[in-house]
């Protein structure tokens, strides 16, 4: 269940302007989320990556996998005009507020999951799967996670992920030993 309007109205920490290939946005912020007070260094490397590498015509579906607040889906959705947006996340609190920014910046979202990184969309592919892996992410699921990932984008899809210097090693022994 998603929460109301009325209730995630009691975590917004701020607004904050968002500028991606072109296109102006704006994102509510929770005190109760990771990078409460600004968009964080990690996620605008990744769309500056994106937005150099990634041919946005070729781009009709797209996920973003620990969305958050919404702030990588959204940004590519919107910029990416015609893709569909599918947002996961754990957290029930930043399922609603992907859900609160999509209508904010007028981005229509196919589905916002309440789940765990890849559960649940296996046979499903994607153009563009995005995603700021948690610090949390212990070795065991951020391997998971990245042997699983290839696996669900289209042949011309791209993966687009940042991790922070603590799990570094582990995401790149993962990458090394898949092959990527």
């Amino acid at each position: 269940m998603t929460p109301t309007r009325e209730f995630l109205d009691q975590y917004v920490n701020k607004t904050v302007p968002f500028r991606f290939n072109g296109v102006d946005l704006s994102f509510d912020l929770s005190h109760a989320l990771f990078s409460s007070f600004d968009i964080d260094a990690g996620s605008r490397l990744l769309l500056k990556l994106v937005a150099r590498n990634v041919d946005g015509s070729g781009v009709g579906s797209i996920v973003d996998i620990g969305s958050g607040v919404g702030i990588l889906g959204i940004a590519c959705a919107k910029a990416y005009a015609g893709a569909t947006l599918r947002m996961r996340d754990r957290d029930a609190l930043a399922c609603g507020f992907s859900e609160r920014n999509a209508r904010r910046n007028r981005v229509s979202v196919t589905a916002i999951d309440h789940a765990l990184f890849l559960d649940g969309v296996e046979g499903e592919r994607y153009d563009l799967a995005l995603c700021n892996v948690p610090a949390k992410a212990g070795p065991p699921v951020l391997d998971l996670f990245l042997r699983q990932l290839p696996g669900m984008l289209t042949a011309s899809g791209h993966g687009a992920i940042v991790v922070v210097e603590p799990i570094a090693a582990a995401a790149q022994a993962s990458l090394s030993a898949s092959g990527a």
